[in-house]
């Protein structure tokens, strides 16, 4: 069975905006709510500038002015999965998308070579 899994970061900014609360630790009145929403999003939209770049969870948490813990916290409560794991999967997905829209089998065109 072959699936597709195609999802842009703004369908994801979308899902972010319209999940109910599920954290563990719940996220106390709804200007946190919205304060953290809002800095989910920036988080994912800037991971998404960074891509190609080496990134730690300190510096996605600097982009938006929080400790690495409040970061880690956000994402598993609105994404179920850590910022790492959320950089990973972003990173995957882009790979594939390149490999389906390139003629290229691999960079060292190795197929060719073995026509």
């Amino acid at each position: 069975v072959n699936v597709k899994i195609q999802i842009t970061t703004q369908q994801m900014i979308q899902v972010v905006g319209s999940q109910k609360q599920t954290a563990r630790y719940p996220i106390d009145g709804t200007r946190n709510r919205a304060k953290s929403i809002n800095a989910i999003k920036e988080m994912m939209s800037w991971v998404e500038s960074h891509l190609t770049e080496p990134l730690t969870l300190k510096e996605i948490a600097a982009s938006v002015h929080l400790s690495p813990r409040e970061c880690q916290r956000i994402f598993k409560a609105y994404l179920h999965r850590t910022p790492m794991e959320y950089l990973q999967w972003r990173r995957i997905l882009a790979a594939a998308d390149d490999l389906r829209n390139t003629n290229e089998f691999c960079p060292c065109r190795f197929w060719e070579q073995m026509v």
